[in-house]
């Protein structure tokens, strides 16, 4: 496909959505450095959130984090309700290890976009880094009731679960995850699976033993 654009290309080189494609199509692809020499060609002929948002993207991935924020503030500056700004955003803040502006942008992007399962999950998987294991309960069980067959959704509102000290809740929620995802994975979500059974099985015990040692009334 990005030859045939490239062809395109040569005979039109002023073509701004030409470039913006072939950056998109090269990011898809995980090909970042021709994406970010495509997204720039964009840029220089018009500038566009798209353009923006395709460079972000590229620097992100080439751990230019700074670089890639400073696209995405152009971005916000023509579109400021636009969702995927504060995708990027959170995921740039994610890597760079900032989890409190992580989970801001994540947080903005689920509200302009409510409907957006992934949006509440990557919510959810940030509350969950901060520790506020309650509130990523709630959200990750926003993002299920938008898409009940997300193994990645499923395995986080497990953790969370498990760290609620609700292992019960945990294991099945890893099974639900086990039923979709796909055979590469299995054996590790079964492996997963098995070990919170056990855990919620010593934790049982723990809590029988526990039980029996206290002072009767």
């Amino acid at each position: 496909m990005p030859s045939t654009w490239q062809r395109e290309l040569q005979r039109t080189p002023d073509w701004d959505v030409g470039h913006l494609l072939l950056a998109q199509i090269y990011n898809a692809t995980g090909r970042y450095e021709p994406a970010e020499r495509s997204a720039l060609a964009t840029l220089r002929r018009r500038e566009s959130v798209d353009g923006f948002l395709a460079l972000a993207v590229a620097t992100m991935h080439l751990a230019r984090l700074n670089e890639s924020i400073g696209w995405l503030e152009k971005a916000a500056k023509r579109q400021p309700d636009n969702p995927e700004i504060y995708k990027v955003l959170g995921l740039d803040y994610a890597l760079g290890g900032n989890l409190l502006e992580c989970e801001k942008a994540f947080r903005r992007a689920a509200q302009l976009a409510p409907q957006n399962w992934e949006f509440h999950y990557l919510h959810g998987r940030a509350l969950y880094e901060l520790r506020l294991y309650p509130e990523s309960e709630k959200v990750l069980r926003r993002a299920l009731e938008l898409n009940g067959q997300s193994t990645r959704a499923w395995t986080a509102f497990g953790q969370t679960q498990e760290l609620l000290y609700d292992p019960s809740a945990a294991e099945a929620s890893y099974q639900r995850a086990l039923e979709f995802c796909g055979s590469q994975t299995r054996e590790a979500a079964e492996a997963f699976a098995v070990s919170t059974r056990l855990k919620a099985e010593k934790l049982k015990r723990d809590t029988e033993r526990f039980t029996a040692l206290q002072p009767a009334d």
